[in-house]
C-alpha cells in the first residue's frame, strides 16, 4: 500500500476531502503559477500533509491550512 501520492506531472487532481488551502496550492500549481515547484506529494487519505520539492532541490512540508505561499500576492 502506497502511503503518499507522488505528482511529477503538471496536473494534480484536487479532492473534496483535502484541506481548502492544499486545494488552492494544487490549483495554483496546475495553473502554472508556481514554476519553481518540481514535485508535490500529498497524503491521500486526509489531504492534510503535503511535501513540496523545489527545482533548487530544497523541500518543504506543509501541514493543514498552510499553503506554503502568500496566496494574497500570488498571481
Amino acid at each position: 500500500m502506497e502511503i503518499y501520492e507522488h505528482h511529477t506531472e503538471k496536473r494534480i487532481e484536487t479532492r473534496e476531502h483535502y484541506t481548502y488551502l492544499i486545494n488552492i496550492l494544487i490549483g495554483a500549481y496546475n495553473a502554472g503559477k508556481l514554476p519553481e515547484i518540481k514535485d508535490i506529494i500529498i497524503e491521500p487519505e486526509y489531504g492534510y500533509v503535503a511535501s513540496i520539492k523545489y527545482n533548487s532541490g530544497e523541500h518543504r512540508v506543509l501541514y493543514g491550512h498552510d499553503p506554503g505561499f502568500n496566496s494574497g500576492s500570488a498571481e
